[in-house]
């Protein structure tokens, strides 16, 4: 597996052979372009491990999303991921 940054979601054949050294002959390789997105949790597993104190910013911003009437906040990717995260663990 590889990652390379591109500045554009255009990716082509000589794209792969330049960057990635591609053998566009062999036909075992697989080629897929992805979008990454990563989140600093250390605040989220403090929070399933129990170790969180009661007045911390993940904890207020938790209650924030609970009490939120705005359900745009919702259409968030990283408020989905967090969501997807906590409901995977306590369900």
């Amino acid at each position: 597996m590889a990652v390379k940054h591109s500045i554009t979601s255009y990716v082509d054949n000589e794209y792969y052979r330049r960057f990635f050294k591609e053998d566009q002959e062999n036909l075992n390789y697989k080629k897929y372009p992805v979008k990454i997105t990563a989140l600093q949790i250390q605040w989220i597993n403090d929070i399933v491990a129990g170790q969180e104190k009661e007045d911390t910013d993940g904890k207020r911003f938790l209650d924030a999303l609970l009490k939120s009437e705005n359900i745009d906040i919702f259409g968030i990717p990283a408020i989905n991921m967090i969501i997807e995260f906590l409901y995977e663990h306590y369900r």
